[in-house]
C-alpha cells in the first residue's frame, strides 16, 4: 500500500512538473533543433555559393583560354559578363576578387586603363586580406603611373606594407622617382629593393637592369 501511494505521489509530482515546465521544455527542444538544422542549412548554403561562384569563374577561364582570333572578341564580352555576375551575385567570395583581377588584366590587354583601374579599385573596396591588398595596390600604382597619375601612384606605395612585398613597393617607388626626374632617389630605391631580395630571385635581374640604366643616364 505504501509503495502504491509513493508511486502515485511520484506520478502526481511528474504531472505537476510537466504542467509547470512542459511548454518551456518543448520550446527549448524546438529551439535546439532549429539551431542544429539552421546551422546545417547555412553550411549547405555556403557550399552551394562556393560551388556556384567557382563554376562561374571556371567558365571565365574557359572562355578566356580560346585561342581563335575570331572568337576572342566575342569571348571577351562573355568574360566581362560572367565577371560582372560574379561581382554582383557573389561579391563576398574570393572568386569575385579573382574575376575582377582577371577583368583588369583583360582591360589592360585591350588598352582600356580606366576600366582596369576600376576593377582593381573594386577589389580593394572588398576588404581583401593583406597579401591580396599589397599585390593589388602594387598593380594599381603601376597602372596609375602608366596614366601619368604620378602623385596618386606615389601615395599608394608610400603606405606601410609587409616585408615580403617591400621590394616590390620599393621598385615602384624607384619608377615613380625616375618619372619625376629624381634619378638619385630612383637609384636609392632600386638598390634598397635589390638588397632585400635573395641572390637567385628573378626580380633582381630587372632591378639590375634598371640600376644600369640609371647609372648610364648619370654617367656613373
Amino acid at each position: 500500500m505504501d509503495y502504491e501511494r509513493t508511486e502515485e505521489e511520484q506520478i502526481a509530482a511528474l504531472k505537476r512538473w510537466w504542467s509547470e515546465n512542459g511548454n518551456s521544455l518543448i520550446i527549448g527542444i524546438a529551439l535546439a533543433l532549429a539551431a542544429i538544422f539552421g546551422w546545417q542549412a547555412w553550411q549547405q548554403q555556403v557550399l552551394n555559393t562556393k560551388y556556384e561562384a567557382s563554376s562561374l569563374y571556371q567558365q571565365i577561364l574557359d572562355a578566356a583560354s580560346v585561342q581563335s582570333i575570331e572568337a576572342k572578341e566575342k569571348n571577351l564580352a562573355t568574360v566581362r559578363l560572367l565577371g560582372e555576375k560574379l561581382k554582383s551575385d557573389y561579391s563576398s567570395s574570393e572568386y569575385a576578387k579573382f574575376a575582377a583581377l582577371f577583368l583588369a588584366k583583360a582591360a589592360i590587354d585591350a588598352k582600356d586603363l580606366t576600366l582596369a583601374e576600376g576593377e582593381l579599385r573594386w577589389v580593394l573596396s572588398q576588404n581583401p586580406d593583406a597579401p591580396t591588398r599589397a599585390i593589388v595596390n602594387a598593380r594599381l600604382a603601376r597602372l596609375l603611373l602608366a596614366q601619368d597619375k604620378v602623385d596618386e601612384a606615389a601615395a599608394i606605395v608610400s603606405k606601410p606594407v609587409d616585408k615580403p612585398f617591400l621590394p616590390m613597393f620599393l621598385e615602384i617607388r624607384g619608377d615613380i622617382a625616375l618619372a619625376k626626374g629624381d634619378r638619385v632617389a630612383a637609384r636609392s630605391a632600386y638598390e634598397e629593393a635589390k638588397s632585400l631580395l635573395k641572390s637567385d630571385d628573378r626580380e633582381r635581374i630587372l632591378l639590375e637592369m634598371k640600376l644600369s640604366d640609371v647609372a648610364d643616364i648619370e654617367g656613373v
